[in-house]
């Protein structure tokens, strides 16, 4: 992969944060000037709950038309459909259902966006280049987070309209794009493809000549990345409310510590090919939920400004470390063949995730207070270190099985 390629697919991924980050400050000024639509509040938040919904929809059937695709030819068509509908909410300011309309289609192109970037960065990367690129991806999202956020609150003060032209910065992207994969292999020609070509054919029997993954593989990881959304959405839906109740923080504050926690993400995450060097990805992704494990555990017996500064630490260090080495775990089990359907079933698990955090944890913050969604939080992420471990004693049940046979 030439540099100018893997930075432009690095900038690329963070349009996927950007499109929430951009919008979630104009929101209240939003619902002030649809004030006059009944439910205007509960309607301008679908602005920025709509592409994700549609995503969860789309992104296995795109993932599968990506890895029918010699060229990522779908990945600048979502690059222009994701500025130009991104950009049509400013144009449409005095029409809220044309915004959520366009919200929509900017679903389906983030979705294609999601799993044609990573797809891409597997078939030009192999080995621990792969996964020094799955960490500065997973930093690129929680600093284009911050960065956005804080434009887009800039902005705002102009006008709420004005963060929906951030979304233009992907047509700037584009001619870049189109330089940029002229430098991409064909698919046959990849050395992970070409390697699976060679395993196949040296195979006395093989079944068939479509490269297919075990169903109980997949279910792992769309369970790892299930909850992996679920748990980090606690930090932003809660984490504000708690800074409130505990230590009266103001908005200002409330936004530093919130930025501090996803820079400690970005910051973990760019140093994730370090850290494989010295463990397996089971390993990593067990230490991962134990840190932020104990982040939550520090959070619901807290109320002390030095302890939620550990939990901080921990939290961050934790999804830190889940994040890249969920997706180049799961690639070491897929066949290249099958990258973009397996990253869309993830990102589906992704949004589900999201979809589903608010409506599992909002029932308990109501009837048991802040401190049993910390706890649920923990006793979850325990859940999945015991489902990982229990599996490994499985697998390796299984291995000595097969020897001695």
């Amino acid at each position: 992969m030439s540099m100018s390629l893997k930075w432009w697919l690095l900038l690329c991924s963070t349009l996927t944060i950007m499109t929430s980050a951009a919008l979630a400050p104009s929101l209240p000024a939003m619902a002030s000037h649809f004030s006059g639509i009944p439910q205007a509040e509960t309607w301008v938040k679908l602005v920025i709950a709509i592409p994700g919904g549609i995503i969860a929809l789309t992104a296995i059937a795109l993932g599968v038309l990506v890895d029918r695709s010699d060229k990522p030819w779908l990945l600048l068509i979502c690059l222009a459909v994701y500025g130009i509908f991104g950009c049509a909410g400013f144009i449409m300011q005095d029409n809220l259902w044309g915004i959520l309309l366009s919200r929509a289609v900017l679903g389906i192109a983030m979705a294609g966006l999601m799993v044609s970037i990573t797809t891409l960065a597997a078939r030009c990367l192999q080995g621990e280049a792969f996964n020094r690129y799955m960490g500065l991806q997973a930093a690129f999202g929680c600093l284009g987070g911050v960065v956005f956020s804080l434009v887009g609150g800039l902005l705002t003060e102009i006008g709420w309209g004005y963060p929906f032209l951030l979304h233009g910065v992907a047509l700037v992207l584009l001619l870049p794009g189109i330089m940029a994969i002229k430098s991409v292999p064909s698919l046959q020609s990849t050395p992970s493809q070409v390697a699976e070509q060679t395993k196949l054919a040296s195979t006395s029997n093989p079944v068939s000549s479509t490269p297919s993954v075990p169903g109980f593989i997949l279910a792992g990881f769309s369970l790892l990345a299930f909850v992996e959304v679920l748990l980090l959405y606690v930090i932003p839906l809660y984490f504000p409310f708690y800074l409130q109740q505990q230590f009266n923080a103001n908005t200002t504050i409330i936004g530093a510590v919130l930025g501090s926690v996803f820079l400690l993400v970005a910051i973990v995450s760019m140093n994730y090919a370090k850290i494989k060097k010295q463990f397996d990805f089971r390993q990593l992704q067990i230490m991962g939920l134990a840190a932020a494990t104990c982040g939550f555990v520090i959070l619901s017996m807290s109320s002390q400004l030095w302890l939620t500064i550990a939990s901080i630490l921990l939290l961050g260090a934790g999804f830190g470390v889940y994040r890249p080495n969920l997706v180049v775990w799961l690639f070491s089990h897929v066949p290249a063949a099958m990258h973009g359907k397996a990253m869309g079933i993830i990102t589906t698990c992704y949004f589900l995730g999201q979809f589903f955090s608010p409506l599992i944890f909002e029932p308990i913050t109501t009837g048991f207070g802040l401190q049993a969604v910390f706890v649920t939080a923990a006793s979850i992420s325990i859940s999945v270190i015991l489902f990982l471990c229990v599996s490994t004693k499985v697998n390796s049940i299984n291995r000595e099985n097969v020897m001695e046979s």
